[in-house]
């Protein structure tokens, strides 16, 4: 058990408390698309309203 202990002390350690961020691009399309699910009545945002926000939307993603 103190091999497999010590085997593990090898392997790199995560610290920190923080939470991963979403980038400023990625939480308006997650936003788009959880709009775009809603008005088509559905109830989870799926690959097809991420899709349609990015077609529609290009703005969102190059900035412009």
């Amino acid at each position: 058990m103190k091999e497999l202990e010590n085997s593990f002390k090898r392997f790199p350690v995560v610290e920190g408390g923080s939470q991963p961020h979403f980038s400023v691009v990625l939480h308006r399309v997650l936003t788009q698309a959880q709009k775009q699910a809603q008005a088509m009545k559905d109830e989870y945002v799926t690959q097809e309203h991420l899709l349609l926000v990015l077609y529609r939307e290009t703005s969102i993603v190059t900035g412009k």
